[in-house]
């Protein structure tokens, strides 16, 4: 359960932002393609396929991206949105988690739902401001 309902969108569809195609894209080591709207928002599909493998989003800072990350978010299906906290990710990924320590005040949290995704989220001042949603095995066991 990575997480995501909707594994068949395109950026350009939801934002009406431009949009960068990177047709020859690195993610995890994996060869794909991705959808990118600056460095901070990213959809990545392995090996070229159409279906969606993984999904970041970093250093979401403003409001306004907040808002956008997290439309994003709502049309994917995902549960949880930027800006909520460790405990709104613990009730929609459960309890067992992993957490590193990255830079003061900001901790990584790395869910494992199951054996084809990977959820990881950074935490500072007790809200998300990135977030890695993986829903390819492939990639997963890359990560861990």
């Amino acid at each position: 359960m990575s997480g995501i309902l909707r594994r068949d969108i395109r950026l350009a569809e939801i934002t009406g932002l431009p949009v960068t195609q990177a047709e020859d894209f690195n993610y995890a080591g994996i060869p794909g393609t991705a959808e990118l709207i600056g460095w901070k928002i990213m959809l990545f599909r392995a090996h070229g396929g159409e279906s969606l493998s993984a999904v970041s989003m970093s250093e979401i800072e403003t409001a306004e991206e907040r808002r956008l990350c997290n439309r994003i978010l709502q049309v994917l299906g995902f549960p949880v949105g930027m800006g909520a906290d460790v405990q709104a990710f613990c009730r929609a990924f459960g309890t067992d988690y992993t957490t590193e320590d990255i830079l003061t005040g900001s901790t990584r949290y790395c869910w494992r739902p199951d054996a084809d995704s990977l959820i990881a989220g950074e935490f500072a001042d007790g809200t998300a401001v990135w977030l890695e949603i993986v829903c390819s095995r492939e990639i997963a066991d890359s990560m861990i």
